[in-house]
C-alpha cells in the first residue's frame, strides 16, 4: 500500500484532499489536467469497475463500502475544485 506523508517521519498520511491541495500547490496545471480527468469518471464506470471483482476475493460489504469511499473522495475533490479553481 502507498500513501502520501505530509514530512518524512510522519506516521499518518496526508488525507485524500490534502494530499491533492499540496500536490495542487506545488503544480497547479497538473492539478487542473487531474481535476478535469476526474470529472470524466462517472459513477457508473466506478460501479463497473468494482463489479468485476470475484465474490470470493472480497465481500459484497466490502465491495459496496470500497466503492462508496472511492465515489465520496471523487465528489469532495470536485467539490474543492469548485470551491477553490487552481
Amino acid at each position: 500500500m502507498s500513501a502520501f506523508y505530509g514530512q518524512v517521519g510522519d506516521r499518518k498520511p496526508l488525507p485524500t484532499l490534502s494530499a491533492f491541495q499540496r500536490a495542487a500547490a506545488f503544480s497547479p496545471k497538473a492539478a487542473a489536467v487531474w481535476r478535469s480527468r476526474l470529472e470524466e469518471i462517472t459513477d457508473e464506470m466506478i460501479s463497473f469497475v468494482f463489479d468485476k471483482i470475484p465474490s470470493n476475493r472480497a465481500s459484497t460489504t466490502a465491495v459496496t463500502f470500497a466503492q462508496q469511499v472511492l465515489i465520496m473522495n471523487k465528489e469532495r475533490l470536485q467539490r474543492k475544485s469548485v470551491e477553490s479553481p487552481s
